[in-house]
């Protein structure tokens, strides 16, 4: 073991590097804003708070995050998500002995160092040595996949050399999603190298036990399965019997360990009414095929490679190859499974593994072709590689900058998130009276209460309750009878949240159609709405408080009689119905 550390011991300090680059901003960021910070933790990437908060439902004893932002069906399995809470649990059940914001801002430093090692030691498996040339190959792969996987995207690239604050922040930080199935890929693929190459007899088992964790995350679990199967195949061909037995078997593992997970799947979301439910989750019927630019660059540079090497070396035995071949084989798959079964998810996802798996596969095939041929040429790619993804991870560190004010002016939520830390019951639910309000994420992120009209609406929740939310939410921006049409034809985005079938639906612009439809049928019922006791529409589920910035109108409490302040923190005032 000391001489494998001493051995290794770049790629070691380099994985500190990796995980100080990637945790810097969450350190900086409220460096930057001193006294100001009252623990709002910086979370600049898409759905951080939405991730923490499906953490702090398994700190709050749900720990099946069945309903993390809707009171009344947390117990109800059959509003259960697609995807169960495995990635959650990464994070909630440390969070009882470290805190969540400890937990989360370790995580952002721990993870990605991490990911830098397996994709190293993967990288090291495929090309079989330990030169020189191989761990500097082994590492501008490392660096590439955890600091510079961005720099594929020319059009960004640009514009952040244009303009540095441009830059986001890192991807594989982001909580949860894409990283925790980053990890389990490259493990998954570590050990099916072994499973391959005989290292130990029972390698499938853990393999398989892997295989099983990345269903936390259906893009994981796709490419997952589509190499495996990929794999499979390959073995099958050049007749390795036992290979292809001992691969077979880590599907069967598998299928064992997340026979609970199938189960409650196949129940939940199969027939017509699970179609539904799983196309307001991001599915889409279609058979068109999907291309994606860097994929197919990295495919022709590996069939390059590898005809060169097959006609000028006539070398051909080597299982990197097809380790390589499996790799690209199955994110084409994962790009395009929908040409045979007509089900496609929400396929821009794939791209946070796809491009790290082609860049590995790439630096792998050059490795194994150009490196003997022109080994200064080889080195030197190497180094700018490296250079270039470390140039750029430092270059990131500073991307919390152009947020310094948002940053600072949130920080000012924690009083509202403080009174219901100190004073809320379990499991207790709020109405805000702001539709744009940022609290809309902080609440179920940062306290054990829930929402009464969250903006993320999931699959399971009943038709009823989203229609009387989205009127709840109408009423509270003052829209009269008579406005209601004209409301709704000038805000299509908030019908389309409500009222979405599908992501297309959600994602669309403008009053199409489909809109339209919606409208006509919502404003007579709106209107009914309207002529009905407000005060016993809101009682008709779980309400704690409402909560607002700044006092409510006198219209409003006109309509709820015995609706009284509650507290005042800060900016924030929180109401109550008095019995």
């Amino acid at each position: 073991m000391k001489q494998f550390l001493y051995n290794n011991r770049w790629a070691l300090f380099l994985s500190l590097v990796v995980g100080c680059i990637t945790v810097a901003p969450a350190i900086l960021a409220p460096l930057s804003i001193g006294s100001a910070y009252r623990g709002i933790q910086y979370a600049p990437l898409n759905d951080e708070d939405t991730y923490r908060a499906l953490a702090h439902e398994v700190q709050d004893g749900h720990p099946m995050v069945v309903s993390p932002f809707f009171y009344e069906y947390k117990n109800d399995a059959s509003t259960a998500e697609a995807i169960p809470p495995l990635n959650s649990w990464v994070y909630g059940y440390p969070a009882f002995i470290f805190g969540l914001s400890a937990t989360l801002a370790v995580s952002k430093f721990l993870f990605p160092a991490i990911l830098f090692l397996l994709t190293y030691w993967l990288v090291l498996l495929l090309i079989g040595e330990e030169s020189f040339d191989a761990k500097l190959c082994a590492t501008a792969a490392g660096l590439l996949v955890v600091l510079g996987a961005d720099m594929v995207d020319y059009h960004y690239l640009l514009a952040g050399l244009k303009n540095p604050s441009a830059l986001r922040a890192n991807i594989w930080t982001r909580p949860q999603n894409p990283i925790v199935g980053a990890l389990e890929l490259f493990g998954f693929f570590t050990l099916l190298w072994s499973v391959v190459q005989k290292h130990f007899r029972y390698a499938y088992i853990p393999a398989g036990v892997v295989f099983a964790l990345t269903v936390g995350y259906y893009f994981s679990f796709g490419i997952a399965g589509a190499f495996l199967a990929t794999l499979f195949v390959l073995m099958v061909l050049k007749k390795e019997w036992h290979t292809a037995r001992n691969l077979f078997l880590v599907g069967v593992v598998m299928l064992i360990a997340d026979c609970w997970y199938w189960y409650g799947a196949l129940t939940s979301f199969g027939g017509t009414a699970g179609t539904a439910a799983a196309l307001r989750n991001g599915m889409f019927l279609t058979h068109a095929p999907v291309f994606n630019i860097f994929l197919f660059a990295a495919t022709i540079v590996v069939a390059l490679c590898f005809a060169y090497i097959y006609f000028a070396k006539k070398i051909t035995h080597n299982n990197a190859w097809l380790f390589v071949a499996a790799l690209i084989a199955a994110c084409w798959i994962a790009f395009n499974e929908q040409i045979i079964t007509g089900k496609e998810i929400w396929y821009y996802h794939f791209v946070q593994y796809t491009v790290p798996l082609s860049l590995v596969a790439t630096l792998v095939a050059l490795y194994l072709a150009l490196r003997p041929a022109l080994p200064r040429l080889w080195r030197a790619l190497m180094l700018c590689a490296c250079a270039a993804s470390l140039i750029y991870g430092a270059a990131s560190m500073y991307s919390f900058v152009p947020n310094t004010l948002t940053f600072a002016q949130t920080q000012q939520e924690s009083s509202a998130i403080g009174w219901l830390n100190a004073n809320a019951p379990a499991d207790c639910v709020v109405l805000l009276a702001n539709y744009t309000d940022d609290l809309q994420q902080k609440i179920p992120a940062y306290t054990q209460c829930n929402l009464y009209d969250p903006q993320w609406l999931f699959s399971g929740v009943p038709q009823a309750r989203i229609q009387h939310d989205f009127f709840v939410r109408l009423w509270l921006q003052g829209v009269s009878s008579t406005d209601a049409k004209s409301y709704l034809l000038a805000h299509d985005t908030e019908v389309r949240a409500y009222f979405y079938d599908n992501w297309t639906e959600l994602f669309g612009s403008g009053v199409d159609a489909w809109v339209q439809g919606k409208i006509n049928i919502a404003v007579p019922q709106y209107q009914q709405f309207l002529q009905n006791n407000i005060k016993e529409q809101l009682q008709k589920y779980r309400l704690d408080y409402i909560l607002s910035e700044g006092p409510l109108s006198k219209s409003l409490l006109a309509e709820l009689p015995g609706l009284k302040v509650k507290a005042i923190s800060g900016p924030y005032y929180f109401y109550a119905f008095t019995y």
